[in-house]
Order: structure tokens, then sequence, then C-alpha cells
């Protein structure tokens, strides 16, 4: 992994995409629960399935910065990571809350900015490209749990 590649995977865990395909995850065993039923499997065992949360997300945030690649310089990537390690912006991405919504002047001029302009315009593109890369990683993650819970006798269809 190159220094480009890197700071955007260290922007990805800090912006709220990894709270966000979070979510992502644990929908995967959402779906998985409506196949198997929950009263055969026990939640011990669904709680087994999901440690790997943490490993499968660390997968993925690589994966994901081919997307941003695809739109924005080393240099930009530089500028967004410097914006989003500020305390007020972290609060914000807890909160769910978009740049221009946080009380803070430095951000408020970056929102302006060409850069934050940018942002802004790229980001449906944006999205159709993470959701897209994100699909494949779901897919894979739900054929595995899949695979596990068969493997371990359970059958899907049972309520």
């Amino acid at each position: 992994m190159d220094d480009y590649q890197r700071d955007i995977v260290d922007l990805l865990r800090i912006n709220g995409t990894v709270l966000d395909y979070g979510e992502t995850y644990d929908k995967v065993f959402e779906s998985l629960k409506v196949q198997f039923g929950t009263g055969d499997v026990p939640e011990s065992y669904w709680t087994k399935l999901q440690r790997d949360r943490k490993a499968q997300l660390d997968e993925l945030l690589p994966d994901l910065a081919y997307g941003y690649r695809k739109h924005f310089s080393h240099e930009e990537i530089k500028e967004m990571l410097a914006i989003y390690q500020r305390e007020s912006v972290q609060e914000a991405v807890l909160m769910q809350r978009e740049l221009r919504e946080v009380d803070d002047s430095k951000v408020k001029r970056f929102a302006k900015s060409d850069l934050g302009r940018k942002m802004v315009r790229v980001q449906p593109e944006l999205k159709k490209d993470l959701d897209e890369i994100a699909a494949y990683w779901k897919k894979d993650i739900f054929k595995l749990k899949m695979q596990a819970l068969i493997r371990d006798g359970y059958r899907a269809g049972r309520n």
C-alpha cells in the first residue's frame, strides 16, 4: 500500500465510512437471521460469527480507497484528512452531521473552498463507486457466514 492509499484509508477510518459500513456488516446478519430463523441458532453462535467485524471492515477500507483515488488527488486527500482530524469534525461524524453544520470557522471555510464544493459535486458518483465495491464485500461476507452456518449443521428456512 502506498502513502496515497494509506492516507485514504486513514481518512475512511475517521470520516464516518467505518460507521456506515459497520451498519452494512450488521445488516448482513439481519438477512441471515431471516434466512435461518432465530429459534434454531443460539445467540452465542451469532455473536461468534460476528467476531470478525473489525477484520472485515479493515479488509474493505483499502478497496474503498480506490473509489476515492478516482475522484481526489493525494493532496486533496491530505487536505480532507486535516479537516476530519479536527475535534469539532469528529464530534459531528459521531453525531452523523454534515461538515457544513460544524461550528468551526476553519471547517466552514473548508466547506466553501474549491475542494469542499468538489466533495459535494462528486458525492453522487463517489457513492455509486463505493456502493459497487461494497456490494461485492457484502456478498462475500453473506456467503462466508452462510457456509459457516451450514457447515455447523444449521439449515436455512426454519423459523
